[in-house]
């Protein structure tokens, strides 16, 4: 699959048959490439179609272009928000109450791409009690957040929502709540 991504090094091995890697010239439209002798990064900033073009010097001084291709330009895909290490489900209160911040897993993805949580809202929806909502800042519980988890008990739900993400591309990301009940 011919896919380059946003925000991260796209590494490419570039060879022509029978002429040697220093008579090679590789260049691309739609983002930039660095490298040589056969080994290229590609770094692109906007979606859509990067071409690559490879020639060849096939006498002194005389170029000939051996083949070009078109390569799909894409976002990352949206990471998955995780507390304690899950995304939902159950958790023993006790895990819950030693936890401290929510974090932005970018599972099954071939490329080294970090995403940190800018901010988001925890809900704390006790039974026959009126919910807690408190926001914050960062990826980090603030101490109102501690305080509220502190006071939970089993049959408590806890519930991480409008968690918002910035990857290697810059652009903010909204995420899927993480909806726990606590054990």
């Amino acid at each position: 699959m011919n896919v380059l991504y946003i925000g991260v090094d796209n590494p490419l091995s570039v060879s022509a048959p029978g002429t040697p890697a220093d008579k090679i010239k590789v260049s691309m439209s739609g983002g930039s490439l660095s490298g040589s002798n056969g080994k290229y990064v590609a770094r692109v900033s906007s979606a859509g179609t990067a071409r690559i073009s490879v020639a060849a010097e096939v006498a002194p001084g005389k170029m000939q272009t051996l083949s070009s291709t078109d390569f799909r330009v894409k976002r990352i895909p949206d990471p998955i928000a995780k507390f304690g290490g899950k995304s939902g489900g159950t958790m023993p209160s006790v895990a819950l109450k030693a936890q401290n911040a929510v974090f932005a897993s970018l599972d099954n993805f071939d490329f080294d791409a970090k995403f940190n949580i800018t901010k988001f809202t925890m809900i704390i929806a006790k039974p026959r009690a009126d919910a807690i909502v408190l926001s914050t800042a960062g990826n980090s519980l603030s101490g109102a957040m501690k305080t509220a988890l502190s006071g939970i008990g089993p049959g408590t739900r806890v519930i991480f929502d409008n968690i918002i993400a910035v990857g290697p591309d810059g652009s903010p990301r909204q995420l899927n709540a993480v909806a726990l009940s606590a054990n």
